[in-house]
């Protein structure tokens, strides 16, 4: 699945480059792109071309915390039609949850998710490459954007009691807590949403069917898999970089072998299942983690219940 974002977002992104000096014509040039699909209504830009100008931009700008300002945020973020959307809704957490589902008209290459913690909520922001990885300063603007987002919608000087980052700490932190002036934090686990509860998960055999669909949103269950029915052509390298990285980061044994369980089934439907058997049980809502089809005939794994609770 080729991830993409919206013109608009796009064009907001080149405007602040040129605001900082930077000349968009070239760095189209550069990256191998027609400046002239910026005037193509309805354009949409591919995620390796996003993060090609945001390379390109940082590079020339001598600048690594490029777009670390609220003032530029302010100015040149633009949510489009579903800022709109977020306008009238009935009060802020009603917004962002509009924000989550209608993102993909702004760019299915992010990843929105509202996460409790005790009587607060985190705004988890991520973004989805696919050869290439995505430059830091593309997914702390995004960041800085939500967050200029929620004063425009409230009309209100919010203050975050904390933003967390994955990347390592900058050489200068100064553009960051001026920008959120809140306490930041660097090189933070990129597993919130797994690691603090796996101790809980493992004792209780299971997680939430909703970590499956946040994975799939972040299109790890589809890596290796066929575009066509959903999922992103990988090699078998990367997707071992997917599993280590969730190991390294928190996710057990268990919860990492219940997460991939599609992986035992899936790939004999893939090669000998029927068009509409394949349309089916690939990346819809049904899951089939642990069924082999033979001859005909579907057996199920013995001890289905006690291998993986998750999946009845």
């Amino acid at each position: 699945m080729e991830r993409t974002s919206s013109l608009t977002w796009v064009k907001g992104v080149t405007d602040m480059f040129a605001s900082q000096g930077l000349d968009v014509a070239r760095l189209f040039a550069d990256a191998g792109l027609d400046p002239a699909r910026l005037d193509q209504t309805g354009a949409r830009f591919q995620a390796e071309e996003i993060s090609k100008l945001w390379d390109l931009a940082v590079e020339a700008s001598g600048n690594p915390s490029l777009g670390m300002d609220p003032d530029l945020a302010a100015r040149f973020v633009n949510f489009d039609v579903v800022g709109y959307v977020m306008l009238a809704s009935p009060s802020l957490r009603a917004g962002l949850e509009s924000l989550a589902h209608y993102l993909a008209l702004i760019s299915d290459a992010a990843t929105f998710a509202l996460e409790r913690d005790g009587a607060n909520c985190w705004l988890v922001l991520g973004h989805i490459g696919n050869t290439r990885p995505v430059p830091r300063q593309r997914q702390e603007y995004g960041m800085l954007a939500l967050f200029t987002l929620c004063r425009w919608l409230t009309r209100r000087e919010i203050k975050a009691l904390a933003v967390e980052f994955i990347f390592p700490e900058p050489v200068d932190r100064r553009p960051y807590t001026q920008a959120f002036d809140c306490p930041i934090r660097f090189d933070q686990a990129a597993t919130r949403e797994i690691a603090p509860h796996v101790p809980e998960w493992d004792a209780a055999g299971e997680f939430p069917r909703s970590l499956y669909q946040r994975a799939a949103q972040l299109g790890l269950l589809g890596l290796g898999y066929p575009e066509d029915l959903g999922g992103m052509p990988a090699t078998y390298r990367m997707r071992n970089v997917a599993t280590l990285a969730l190991a390294r980061h928190g996710a057990s044994g268990g919860v990492g072998a219940s997460l991939f369980s599609h992986t035992i089934g899936l790939p004999p439907i893939l090669r000998h299942g029927a068009p509409e058997l394949q349309l089916m049980t690939a990346f819809g809502a049904e899951l089939q983690p642990l069924r082999i089809r033979f001859d005909n005939a579907v057996r199920s794994v013995e001890n289905r219940h006690e291998i993986i609770r998750l999946c009845r």
